[in-house]
């Protein structure tokens, strides 16, 4: 009996360019859900990390029976730059040189405070009230990349000292490869904003003109230079909550000042008279502070901002 031997063969051309055009067409289909879920993850990721500094902040007000300060500070140390509430919540959480907080340092140098590294500092020093895993903590040179071209303006931030002085606490969507002082590349995140609460007062919004807000329970002005520094990635793209900009909301063009109060009121306590005009608001964590991260896209002001409100 003759038996009949086929050959084997392996795909034609055409066969393996129909399987590849059916693997990229699901990849092109999935890769926007694979997107989405690592967006997702890593904004509840940093909705963690601003728990735990939540968390230092309680401890640190146990501590010294407040909150840290988020005033920025216009002449610092005589020089002329400027300290705001992003720096202010790094010195206080980790310490400006991220070796703990020392209450006498105050983003001081050596030449103001020679023993700052001594015995006598260590002695005062808290130990840090944050662990630091995803997020980092540079300084602001180091974040904009000062090195490679970046631009902090009028922005104390020493980082030709190694140490990481006078730091900022960043988030985790580091989206752009900084060189540290000591030569390390790592991806930075957009600065941390914080901003303490004003409890001596209940003044927010309401009927008042918006040229008020240094009186209000929560001051723009605390993180106003990191603001208009524009974004990490890019600093000629700007904010949403940079003055430069405008939003409409409602049909109502607001500038950046105008729409970081809009997005800090609480909408559950807005109240009108009869007419239906607006007599006052409260902005959400009246009693405490404010933490925003920029998020995945690294612009404050966007449906993606990370924050603190309501814990």
């Amino acid at each position: 009996m003759t038996r009949t031997r086929h050959k084997r063969r392996g795909f034609s051309l055409i066969e393996l360019l129909v399987v590849i055009g059916i693997i990229s067409l699901l990849v092109g289909l999935l890769s926007p859900g694979i997107r989405s879920l690592t967006k997702a993850a890593r904004t509840l990721k940093q909705k963690s990390v601003l728990h735990g500094y939540a968390t230092g902040l309680e401890l640190f007000r146990k501590d010294f029976e407040d909150y840290p300060p988020s005033e920025l500070e216009t002449d610092a140390f005589g020089t002329g730059q400027t300290v705001g509430g992003a720096q202010h919540l790094a010195e206080a959480l980790m310490g400006r040189d991220i070796a703990g907080f020392d209450p006498t340092s105050r983003w001081c140098d050596d030449s103001e405070n020679p023993d700052v590294y001594g015995p006598a500092s260590m002695n005062r020093r808290k130990d840090p009230y944050v662990v630091v895993k995803d997020d980092g903590v540079y300084s602001l040179a180091e974040v904009y990349d000062v090195s490679g071209g970046g631009n902090i303006g009028n922005i104390f931030s020493p980082a030709v000292v190694s140490g990481n002085r006078a730091p900022v606490m960043t988030d985790i969507f580091g989206r752009k490869k900084v060189t540290l002082v000591n030569g390390e590349r790592v991806k930075a995140g957009a600065p941390v904003l914080y901003f303490r609460a004003d409890t001596t007062t209940k003044r927010f919004m309401g009927a008042e003109p918006i040229a008020n807000h240094r009186q209000w329970i929560y001051n723009y002005r605390d993180n106003r230079d990191i603001i208009e520094l524009g974004t990490v990635m890019d600093q000629t793209v700007r904010h949403k909550f940079d003055t430069r900009e405008t939003t409409t909301v409602d049909g109502t063009a607001m500038d950046g000042l105008a729409y970081f109060y809009e997005k800090l009121r609480h909408p559950q306590f807005r109240t009108r008279d009869a007419g239906g005009a607006i007599l006052s608001d409260k902005p959400y964590n009246p009693n405490t502070f404010i933490l925003i991260s920029a998020g995945w896209d690294g612009i404050f002001g966007t449906k993606d901002d990370v924050t603190n409100y309501n814990y």
